[in-house]
């Protein structure tokens, strides 16, 4: 999957993130996601792109979202 800046993306606990852009770390050169969560915008988060997108376990959470991170579609 290609991550989107600028798009809102639903974590499979709930919560709702905007990508800001994708990193690349200095010395790995691993990709890493920068995102911020829409109820503090302040607050950066970064993950490996294979984390972002991850499958996720399919019990014990709420919903049926495969992914850790999927886009939304929905309204804010």
């Amino acid at each position: 999957m290609e991550v989107e800046s600028g798009k809102i993306y639903r974590h499979f606990k709930g919560d709702l993130y905007v990508v800001e852009g994708v990193a690349c770390h200095t010395e790995t050169g691993a990709e890493l996601v920068v995102y911020h969560p829409l109820y503090n915008p302040l607050k950066l988060f970064v993950r490996p792109i294979e984390m972002f997108f991850e499958k996720v376990p399919s019990h014990g959470y709420p919903g049926n979202q495969e992914r850790r991170f999927e886009p939304w579609e929905g309204e804010r």
